[in-house]
């Protein structure tokens, strides 16, 4: 027994210490796959393409080219490094436009095709994250990590019945309750309980150990009535949404309101705002807007502008690019309209099972012959005082299908084929001209604007059993500063259009978004342009 003994007292005596030792206990490091900063190259200037999910994650081998005003391209064309890098100061001169085309490989179906203006990135210097939506797996695993950690910290919601939103321009990754940082930074926690926000907290980790759990000590909430826009005279809007955000510079975020109730619980804060988005469907006519708090209410407000109202056979608000692609129309060449609408009748009832989209109903005349014309967007105003010339800020979407082939079945499958699912977007500025009515000289007085689609840097070959454009939609800001493209870009009145309903086909687009740095802070005159400013806009979606 006496050469157990020392052991004994040993293990009594480390207990005892273990028992009243007041210093907080160490949570042991979590798993992450993160390295540190030191062994990931530095942010650069321009954009990175990652995927929802996998923000941290860069695709490698995404095709990119700059194109000039008429859409051709200017220079060769580019590819993603492995961080999923897009140069965009490689922009060679004459330059309007880039363009990425997202091709997965070898389930070469479902791509997307996003163009921006390049001005909107011409005024600084940051680092940008353009998130996919529709990926290959093996595009981001093994990760091609973006950023390198520089920080780790533990949270604890506090509560089984609350739930926590840990948030922060650095954050790279939440396990669970371990929160991993890029770089010290401002962190915003936002807890929830049922579905609405019941506490807010704001800490620099600066101030914070690594490995440490920041203590939770929520600030109240203000109770804040939404109230939207009256529906049109006859009937109901065929669909609303509302997005709330609460903006502090440098930091955005968007605030729960998943029931969408017209009563919220926002955040009390001096230091920063909360803003409201409505967005309104009647029929085919999209009404957006964001609106700033007063007192207790974020209330939308008349709309000051709006589109022409469409004339059956005669004329509409937005003249979109015809349905058909150039290889179809020439195909076609000669084929009115309702010849066309009787061709696809014709394919959908020898071929259920491939799900081809009806045509839309333009106000045209059935007997007018379409123009092969993809690139071409016009739109006029209800009346000669609204807006005035200059540029716009818009965006327009839609949704390419180049029809059936390859396989054996001939349809689309997961194998390698002609056929495509295009998802398109394009974030630029219209060019917009107005005139007032006069009698001398005589004038008659209008609004109106064009918008340019430039092509996509990437051969699409549409096929005849069912190649056409699903779904067209285009929003019209009153924003004339350019910079205003990023909260487009970024989901701004997007709700609506990029709904996932099973009677619509969706235009599923990858989200813009800053890469926040604390050592390299967006100007703040930019971020009130992109995310504080108030707006309206209008648009069509068919």
């Amino acid at each position: 027994m006496a050469k157990y003994g020392f052991w004994v007292v040993l293990a009594f005596l480390l207990a005892g210490c273990s028992e009243n030792d007041d210093s907080p206990a160490v949570p042991p490091s979590p798993v992450t796959d993160i390295p540190g900063a030191a062994e990931v190259a530095p942010l650069r200037p321009g954009l990175y393409i990652t995927a929802q999910g996998f923000s941290n994650c860069g695709i490698e081998g995404v095709r990119y080219a700059f194109q000039d005003e008429s859409g051709g391209i200017v220079g060769p064309l580019f590819v993603t490094d492995e961080q999923g890098f897009m140069d965009i100061s490689a922009a060679p001169e004459g330059a309007k436009y880039v363009t990425y085309v997202y091709m997965p490989a070898p389930n070469l179906i479902r791509w997307d095709a996003t163009t921006f203006e390049l001005a909107m990135f011409q005024a600084d210097s940051l680092s940008y994250r353009v998130e996919l939506v529709n990926i290959q797996t093996d595009d981001v695993t093994p990760c091609n990590h973006i950023q390198g950690r520089s920080k780790i910290l533990f949270v604890d919601a506090g509560s089984e019945q609350q739930e926590l939103d840990v948030l922060s321009d650095s954050r790279l990754e939440l396990n669970d309750t371990a929160l991993v940082l890029a770089q010290d930074d401002t962190v915003n926690l936002f807890a929830y309980q049922d579905g609405l926000l019941s506490g807010s907290q704001s800490v620099n980790s600066a101030d914070l150990p690594d490995e440490s759990t920041i203590p939770l000590a929520l600030n109240p909430t203000q109770q804040v009535m939404l109230e939207g826009l009256m529906p049109p005279e006859e009937g109901e809007w065929s669909e609303t949404q509302t997005a709330l955000r609460y903006t502090a510079y440098p930091f955005q975020t968007l605030i729960r309101n998943e029931n969408q109730t017209s009563e919220v619980n926002l955040v009390l804060d001096d230091a920063g705002s909360n803003l409201a988005s409505f967005e309104f469907l009647a029929d085919d006519t999209l009404s957006v807007q964001r609106v700033g708090q007063e007192g207790n209410l974020l209330m939308a407000q008349p709309l000051e502008f709006a589109l022409k109202e469409d004339i059956p056979l005669l004329s509409s608000g937005v003249e979109f690019p015809f349905i058909l692609s150039d290889s179809l129309c020439t195909l076609f060449s000669g084929f009115s309209y309702s010849n066309l609408v009787g061709f696809i009748r014709g394919l959908q009832a020898a071929f259920p099972e491939l799900g081809i989209p009806n045509l839309p109903d333009l106000p045209v005349d059935p007997e007018l012959v379409p123009e092969c014309n993809l690139n071409d967007l016009s739109y006029e105003m209800a009346s000669e005082k609204h807006l005035t010339t200059g540029q716009f800020a818009a965006r327009y979407s839609a949704t390419y299908f180049t029809g059936a082939g390859g396989g054996d079945d001939g349809l689309c499958s997961s194998s390698e084929s002609s056929c495509r699912l295009v998802n398109r977007n394009v974030y630029a500025m219209t060019e917009h001209e107005q005139r007032n009515t006069q009698i001398f000289p005589p004038q008659i007085g209008f609004s109106r604007g064009t918008f340019f689609i430039p092509d996509v840097p990437a051969e699409l070959i549409f096929n005849t059993l069912g190649g056409l454009i699903t779904r067209q939609t285009f929003v019209l800001s009153d924003q004339q500063d350019i910079q205003f493209l990023h909260s487009l870009a970024g989901g701004e009145g997007s709700r609506i259009i990029d709904d996932n309903e099973p009677e619509s086909t969706p235009i599923r687009r990858a989200r813009l978004s800053l890469i926040g740095s604390p050592e390299n802070p967006i100007p703040e005159a930019l971020f009130e342009s992109r995310y504080q400013s108030r707006y309206q806009a209008v648009g069509k979606v068919h």
